[in-house]
């Protein structure tokens, strides 16, 4: 093995953490103007859920393998571990902090964050309970803790099996992650309801959490094949990639955007068939105007064109192809945090009376978040992705009962 023939992608990846961070800044001080301003929180705003909400998709498929311990997520598991781990998780923790007690949260939740508004308005009297500053602040720091505990102890039990092989860590990690995916799924849908669905206080879903978590594990999958297709002739990855390795992987990625789609659909479903102006506001707000267009553009791109490519069988086995049907689903999610966030941020912006300029400073506000706070993400996973050998062992003390590689999709 040469220095030639291994892969180098944490160093590339620091360079594009350092471009996208300052073209990011450089776009949100120009359109948002000085930090503090309602434009710059919302802009922050926009990058942080929408990278987080990336992070979660990481911790949460890194939970489900640890549950199932199937082998196709061998290569990928480092990638969601720097992805979706304590310190990524930390990482979040201190942008939400500065939100909240910066003086961002009084903008974004201004609906309904002082008490005066609350008792104003008999629907917000009835939700005080669990909107209001003490249960959103106490509430985020129990979601972290949660978050950040279940990445470390799972991780470090990894780590710990990987230098003394030894059967019973293998099943301790499997008897964690099976109550620790009901906790992380009950931990998520408060956060997602806290920190996104309370930007309009009126409106709620019961799927919404699940829609977003869903979403999140389609960004950790797309963005594992992304590298992992883009190194496939370097070391590590070379020695390990294969037809059906590939084939378990897109399958896996198929399944997520079905299971997407289904919830994106019975969503709005069930709210169109409700028709009640409470809930018909969330879609009649994105309705109007460009986002209307948005929304139907994000669907070709996060539905049909994942959908097509990854029925055809040789586009699955071909790194190649598989990589750029990675890159279209990766980015089709980024779009649309985009159509979750704009609307509820800038509410009116796509209605016909709105300016269209004034949408396309909108956008390009949020596009800067976007690129801020992913610059900063990718910078950080740039490092924690290094500290670690890149491909580890699904079962590294050979603990026969673990699913075999072509089983693998059945027990996931």
């Amino acid at each position: 093995m040469t220095a030639a023939d291994t892969t180098k992608f944490p160093k590339s990846m620091t360079t594009l953490g350092v471009v996208l961070a300052v073209v990011g800044a450089a776009l949100v001080f120009m359109f948002a103007g000085a930090p503090g301003s309602d434009a710059f929180w919302k802009a922050f705003y926009a990058g942080w859920i929408t990278w987080t909400g990336i992070s979660l998709g990481c911790l949460g498929m890194l939970i489900l393998h640890h549950l199932v311990r199937g082998r196709w997520a061998e290569p990928v598991l480092r990638i969601w571990e720097a992805g979706g781990g304590a310190f990524m998780m930390g990482v979040s923790l201190v942008m939400w902090a500065v939100i909240t007690f910066g003086g961002g949260a009084e903008v974004l939740y201004a609906g309904w964050w002082t008490e005066s508004v609350r008792a104003a308005d008999p629907v917000l009297i009835s939700k005080s309970w669990f909107l209001n500053q003490n249960a959103f602040i106490l509430g985020s720091i129990g979601y972290y803790a949660i978050f950040i505990l279940l990445g470390s102890v799972l991780t470090n039990l990894l780590k710990k099996e990987e230098k003394n092989p030894d059967k019973k860590i293998c099943r301790k990690r499997t008897q964690i992650a099976g109550p620790g995916l009901v906790v992380f799924l009950l931990a998520a849908t408060g956060a997602y309801t806290h920190w996104a669905m309370s930007l309009d206080a009126h409106w709620f879903s019961t799927i919404y959490a699940i829609w977003l978590l869903v979403g999140g594990a389609i960004s950790a999958l797309s963005l594992g094949i992304w590298i992992m297709c883009s190194q496939s002739n370097k070391l590590p990855y070379k020695e390990i990639l294969n037809e059906d390795l590939m084939r378990d992987l897109s399958h896996m990625l198929l399944t997520v955007t079905l299971l997407w789609t289904y919830f994106t659909l019975s969503q709005y479903l069930i709210i169109w068939s409700g028709n009640m102006p409470e809930f018909t506001s969330y879609y009649l707000n994105r309705a109007h105007g460009k986002w209307g267009f948005y929304g139907q553009g994000r669907l070709v791109l996060q539905f049909f064109l994942p959908f097509l490519a990854l029925l055809n069988p040789a586009w699955k086995r071909n790194p190649k192809s598989l990589k750029w049907i990675a890159i279209v689903a990766f980015f089709a999610q980024l779009c649309n945090w985009l159509y979750v966030a704009g609307p509820s941020l800038y509410p009116g912006t796509g209605h016909h009376a709105f300016p269209e300029m004034g949408l396309r400073l909108v956008t390009q506000n949020l596009a800067g978040g976007f690129l801020l706070v992913g610059g900063i993400w990718v910078l950080v996973f740039a490092q924690l992705v290094k500290k670690a050998p890149l491909l580890t062992q699904a079962h590294p003390s050979g603990l026969e009962e673990a699913p075999a590689l072509e089983e693998a999709p059945n027990h996931a």
